[in-house]
């Protein structure tokens, strides 16, 4: 999975938990924000909510603020990343 479209980011979400760690409560994904020398964490709960959480040496959320379309997007560079260790999957 590579998110390059618009397509992309719905299949994404769409398939999240199969992308995703579990703890107990939500789904989430941890990775590196090479921009500001931090990290960004995706979350998804059972509910289906989908928020976002950034924390780095300039400033960090003081809670989880929902996640956007375009918040993927931007991202994209390094979910991609992440999203090339994962296996190959068939889209539901």
């Amino acid at each position: 999975m590579i998110v390059k479209t618009k397509y992309d980011i719905e299949t994404f979400k769409l398939n999240y938990c199969l992308f995703a760690e579990w703890d107990g409560m939500k789904y989430y994904i941890t990775v590196p924000d090479t921009k500001n020398d931090g990290t960004i964490t995706f979350i998804q709960y059972e509910s289906g909510e989908f928020n976002i959480y950034r924390k780095n040496t300039s400033y960090w959320y003081i809670r989880e603020q929902p996640l956007s379309n375009l918040d993927i997007w931007h991202c994209r560079k390094v979910l991609n990343e992440y999203l090339k260790d994962k296996k190959e999957f068939v889209p539901v």
